[in-house]
């Protein structure tokens, strides 16, 4: 078959599957600070394959929740992995969602990708441990997590001293959207 009928057949595979030549995540090695998919690299799964990329910039200051909702549930988990599960509960179980951390999250679309979460706890953890291998940096103030506790408060991290603290979710905190790969 000449070249011309075989880039023909690919093209019109892709065209009827509905989408272009797929760029394989097994083949690729990955790295900590590396640009992809809309963001930085942050985290990298035990397999090399999958991981965290959080966004390259901040969204703004905004509380984590409104006076209307008293307690969340489901979006007690702290550990990587449930920060996408904590936003889809907590942005289920408010009344309100505009102008809160979760709802920025869960509604950014940068660079094609509209999968953006606010991240549990322990991934907030993980990304600031690595912040210095992201490109653009971090505020040194506290930033909201995904991650509630107790009736009343939300886990937040300083970006300076890495300490994690409860705070009041009206609290008005840096918001920095992550994604999974």
């Amino acid at each position: 078959m000449n070249s011309f009928l075989k880039t023909l057949l690919i093209l019109s595979l892709c065209e009827l599957f509905g989408f272009g030549i797929i760029e394989s995540t097994e083949a690729q090695s990955f790295f900590i600070g590396q640009e992809y998919q809309g963001g930085f690299i942050f985290y990298i799964d035990s397999t090399g394959h999958h991981g965290l990329i959080v966004a390259p910039f901040e969204l703004g200051y905004f509380p984590l929740l409104y006076r209307t909702e008293w307690r969340v549930e489901g979006a007690s988990g702290l550990d990587i992995g449930t920060g996408f599960r904590n936003t889809v509960n907590i942005l289920e179980y408010c009344k309100f969602d505009g102008e809160t951390a979760p709802y920025y999250c869960a509604t950014l679309i940068y660079k094609g990708y509209k999968d953006w979460f606010l991240p549990s706890i322990d991934e907030l953890d993980q990304l600031y441990r690595e912040k210095e291998s992201i490109t653009g940096g971090f505020k040194e103030g506290y930033y909201w997590s995904s991650s509630v506790a107790a009736r009343f408060y939300g886990w937040a991290e300083s970006f300076y001293s890495g300490d994690t603290r409860l705070v009041h979710p009206y609290a008005r905190l840096n918001v920095r959207p992550i994604r999974a790969f």
